[in-house]
């Protein structure tokens, strides 16, 4: 068994070689590259895998026709310069749209080679590998490459993991690499003012900039079912996570604007405004979050809304108005519990509200640790997701005029 581990390990080391082998032969056959010169590594199948061919040596010919022998090196110079300017152009054509689906000789390596990887550790080390190989590369076609590379490594481990601190400690770019995967910086949550605020209930802005705080860009965790279109893992396509929005809310959003079935590029080149559209469509507006007189309850609400459900996050809502004597057995929706009982909630003192509001996190904590239970390798999520809770405070017991703008 141990020879053929060995063997295997071997095999994998000669594939591996092998992919580094090519990267470093399309990057070479742009022979005017120079230090700090930037390359597109383009994946798109309607280019040549190789841009262009090795030219064939100059020749000189000795005769004493000085005029001949000086056209004939012209000629060659000019087929030189034809030549440079063919990589030229092919190094400045638009950069591809990156998807994992895209059909290239290294694309399709890689995609092969990680599939005979067993673990997630083992998908690290070798990812850690290629950022040795590339480590005398110029830093923009160095950044290039590993953003490309990262993509296609998202499919087998977190971005947790490709930009680790110790990567970061090894690969300074990686830093930089980081900010592209997560779509750059996260842009500020627009609050607008409302025209009539009689009703001083919960705001969407102030809710959902705790669920903006907590999520973050495009992920493709293929053991989270969120990234899944069939919202079971392994099922439909792998279109990944960004910003919190989940592979078959992005699909909902794109069947009821009539455009298609969405891509993984769809989901990753998502805009934070059409992130919020979704959210306060079918997490907000949708349960009516804005009825509630407490901020704070909202606030957990949507947040469990995002992450466990609209349905789950009803269930633990009735299960947690027994601590309060509200009776929720005739509850079966969102709209019932409107109907029926958002006025009791409302008219709660700050103490019993308060109540409430702890007794929600707990329910949703034992929801967390049931999944991770009926599913060990959901672990993984186990710190992320306590620290999203523990993110969640009660506030309505302080000064209520805060100037949220």
């Amino acid at each position: 068994m141990k020879r053929i581990t060995t063997y295997n390990d071997f095999l994998l080391e000669k594939e591996f070689n092998n992919i580094i082998y090519n990267i470093f032969k399309l990057i070479e056959n742009s022979d005017d590259l120079k230090i700090g010169d930037t390359i597109t590594w383009d994946i798109n199948p309607s280019k040549r895998a190789e841009p262009i061919k090795d030219q064939e040596p100059i020749e000189f010919e000795w005769n004493f026709d000085q005029k001949s022998k000086y056209q004939k090196f012209k000629d060659k110079i000019n087929q030189l310069k034809s030549g440079i300017k063919t990589a030229k152009n092919w190094i400045k054509e638009p950069d591809a749209d990156v998807e994992i689906k895209f059909e290239n000789p290294i694309v399709d390596m890689v995609k092969e080679f990680l599939s005979k990887l067993k673990d997630k550790e083992k998908v690290k080390q070798y990812f850690i590998k290629i950022i040795e190989e590339l480590k005398s590369l110029p830093q923009p076609t160095k950044k290039k490459l590993l953003i490309k590379l990262s993509f296609l490594f998202l499919s087998h481990i977190a971005i947790s993991d490709l930009t680790s601190p110790d990567i970061i400690e090894r690969e300074p770019v990686m830093a930089e690499v980081k900010l592209e995967l997560e779509g750059r910086e996260k842009p500020e949550v627009k609050v607008e003012k409302d025209v009539v605020d009689d009703f001083k209930g919960a705001k969407f802005e102030v809710a959902q900039k705790g669920v903006h705080n907590a999520e973050g860009g495009y992920t493709a965790d293929r053991d989270d079912s969120g990234n899944w279109t069939g919202s079971e893992v392994g099922s439909g396509m792998l279109l990944g996570t960004k910003f919190g929005i989940a592979a078959p809310t992005l699909v909902d959003y794109y069947n009821d604007k009539g455009l298609g079935t969405p891509s993984q590029q769809d989901m990753m080149d998502l805009t934070y405004d059409t992130a919020l559209d979704i959210y306060k469509k079918d997490y907000w507006d949708a349960q009516k979050l804005y009825n509630f007189k407490s901020q704070s309850i909202a606030n957990v609400l949507y947040d469990g809304c995002v992450n466990q459900g609209p349905g789950a996050t009803l269930t633990i809502l009735k299960n947690s108005l027994e601590v309060v004597d509200i009776d929720s057995s005739n509850v079966d929706n969102w709209n019932d519990f409107h109907e029926q009982l958002i006025d009791d909630v409302n008219v709660l003192p700050v103490k019993e509200t308060k109540k409430l509001f702890h007794t929600i996190k707990k329910k949703r904590w034992e929801k967390y640790i049931h999944i991770i239970k009926k599913n060990p390798r959901k672990r993984k999520y186990h710190d992320g997701w306590k620290n999203r809770l523990d993110e969640l405070t009660f506030n309505d017991d302080i000064e209520k005029d805060i100037d949220i703008s």
